[in-house]
């Protein structure tokens, strides 16, 4: 990850718009790991990015598709 850089969890928040409490809270559920030996706590840009993704994608609704008999009323 040499391209990537080490952010805070205020900052990792800012850049996905969520609140700094979401980034410890997908530290809590494993979704996200924190840069080790960083102190206050730092994030792979890249990681928070993906983590959000996963987060979007999990929080989907499934398409509803009608059935025959739903289409004959």
């Amino acid at each position: 990850m040499s391209d990537d850089v080490g952010v805070t969890a205020a900052d990792a928040a800012q850049q996905v718009g969520v609140k700094p409490k979401t980034i410890y809270k997908w530290v809590y559920a494993g979704a996200l790991t924190p840069i080790p030996g960083t102190d206050p706590m730092q994030f792979w840009s890249a990681d928070v990015f993906a983590a959000e993704a996963s987060r979007k994608r999990s929080m989907r609704r499934p398409t509803r598709r009608a059935t025959f008999a739903e289409n004959d009323h």
